[in-house]
């Protein structure tokens, strides 16, 4: 990539090659950061091929905000409270609405509450969990329960109840009776 005599260089992987290859539809690549500039970015391939682009888009952060949106962002930080195994609280003063995100890895057993209500756990960044939050004070907990735990325990303890009955009724209707040889 080349943009005001700025080159970036950076190889995207591909099935064919990279043996660590993910497919990924939405790729983000940092230009850097050079004044105002024309919005004509030259993208060239290091080998002749067929390639397509359904949707590329440029965008630009206005840097002369950059110390005042950051100075927000500290303001709104997730102030853990505790922090176990399966559970995690926190207190946040969020001033716009959003999402947040905490860097823990996304799976199907995370539950969400935010003031004691439950809320949707959202997959955020390809990873992590995060969740919708209105502004204001909030208290925020996340609880992990591993899928199907409790379902599998009771299958295994009625597993185990029949097996004893299987057994108990095997010895006192086969093995009880006379038998002669």
């Amino acid at each position: 990539f080349k943009y005001e005599n700025v080159k970036k260089i950076s190889r995207v992987r591909d099935a064919q090659e990279d043996p660590y290859y993910i497919k990924n539809d939405n790729i983000l690549i940092n230009l850097g950061y050079k004044g105002i500039h024309n919005g004509k970015v030259k993208v060239t391939f290091s080998e002749k091929g067929e390639y397509s682009c359904d949707d590329i888009k440029m965008i630009a952060v206005p840097m002369d905000i950059y110390q005042e949106s950051i100075g927000k962002l500290k303001n709104t930080s997730f102030e853990l409270t505790k922090c176990k195994d399966n559970l995690i609280e926190g207190k946040i003063q969020n001033l716009t609405n959003g999402i947040l995100q905490i860097s823990t890895p996304y799976t199907k057993g995370w539950r969400a509450y935010v003031d004691g209500v439950e809320t949707e756990v959202l997959n955020v960044n390809i990873g992590f969990i995060g969740i919708q939050l209105n502004s204001g004070e909030h208290n925020v907990t996340f609880k992990y329960e591993t899928p199907f735990l409790k379902q599998g325990i009771v299958l295994s303890i009625l597993g185990i109840i029949l097996a004893i009955g299987f057994i108990i009724i095997e010895k006192k209707f086969f093995y009880s009776q006379d038998t002669c040889v």
